[in-house]
């Protein structure tokens, strides 16, 4: 049976002020929602729970175990039915604490985090918590991430296991920030930044990405150098969330969005590239359904895109850069 198609109303993005509060006018459709709180749960499986931790629930956000992993410790995050646009700042919050703990809890081992929303089917939005193991060479690492991005792509499932639960704790440490302010990466580069950026915030900015993947592609990243998600303050990750939603209420305002990918890896091995934490954002208009379009998606997953030209990348930016910083009469 083919699952109906998702009706997404047209909504008032208004204009993201750059605070950590959303503005009314893309908050007040959010606030309507229903809310009851669900405790969090996690699957047996996975190693570092404890049954015998302090149970932990906030804001309808719950932690399931899918009955088909991305790896073999995977487990998604979600809100109830919630789209990615209705998730609330302590939707947000919630998240980004399990996160947190979640990572702390592997050992600091590379992970990704993966969120992802398709107008083809009903399921709601929901984050896939992905641990990877540590790889002696290139071979192994690519094909690793080879594997958890086809498995994501062609083998989607959205069933949770509802059997495989237990308590989480261990959600309140804090996270190891660094008191470096710059570094020499590509996002505390200001000629960079200057070429790709499209929109700020109070503690990150909106870049467009030099080689896009998808049909719209940004990467939010933090002011201050983090070098990956542990590094992380809890206010940047939320303003990084916050806009991201900006972003794509503002895309869907243009013409709808098929496929919505939003993700950001951690180490080495689980595929990051440049060493300052960076939330990608990306957009396709048409959904890739066809054998050949999901190839050409996987690919460009795994081992990137090829670079704009100047004068494509100068004309992208001013075409987002407008679109991100007009506020409708």
């Amino acid at each position: 049976m083919i699952s109906p198609k998702k009706t997404l109303g047209k909504r008032n993005c208004g204009n993201y002020t750059g605070s950590l509060r959303m503005n009314n006018a893309l908050r007040s459709w959010k606030t309507s929602k229903t809310k009851s709180a669900i405790f969090i749960m996690f699957a047996v499986a996975i190693p570092f729970l404890s049954s015998q931790g302090k149970l932990y629930s906030e804001e309808s956000v719950e932690t399931k175990f899918p009955k088909k992993q991305l790896t073999s410790q995977s487990f998604v995050i979600q809100a109830g039915n919630s789209e990615y646009l209705d998730w609330t700042e302590a939707k947000h919050r919630a998240s980004y604490k399990i996160m947190q703990a979640a990572s702390r809890h592997f050992n600091n081992d590379p992970f990704l985090v993966l969120g992802e929303e398709h107008n083809s089917t009903t399921a709601p939005f929901h984050w896939h918590f992905v641990p990877f193991q540590r790889k002696n060479n290139p071979f192994s690492r690519y094909l690793q991430q080879l594997q958890v991005a086809c498995k994501a792509i062609f083998f989607r499932s959205t069933a949770l296991d509802e059997k495989k639960t237990a308590k989480f704790s261990n959600t309140s440490a804090a996270p190891e920030t660094s008191e470096q302010i710059k570094g020499n990466d590509p996002f505390c580069n200001e000629e960079i930044i200057k070429k790709q950026l499209v929109k700020e915030g109070a503690y990150v900015r909106i870049l467009y990405d030099y080689r896009p993947i998808g049909d719209s592609h940004f990467l939010i990243v933090p002011k201050t150098h983090r070098s990956d998600f542990r590094q992380l303050t809890e206010d940047e990750y939320t303003e990084a969330a916050q806009l991201s939603q900006f972003v794509i209420c503002k895309l869907k305002e243009q013409q709808p969005i098929s496929d919505l990918y939003l993700l950001h890896k951690n180490q080495r091995d689980a595929g990051q590239s440049v060493p300052h934490w960076h939330l990608h954002v990306i957009a396709n208009n048409t959904s890739q359904t066809n054998l050949w379009s999901k190839i050409q998606f996987l690919w460009r997953m795994t081992f990137g895109s090829p670079p704009l030209s100047d004068d494509e990348l100068t004309r992208q930016v001013k075409h987002y850069k407008d679109l991100l910083n007009t506020t409708k009469g």
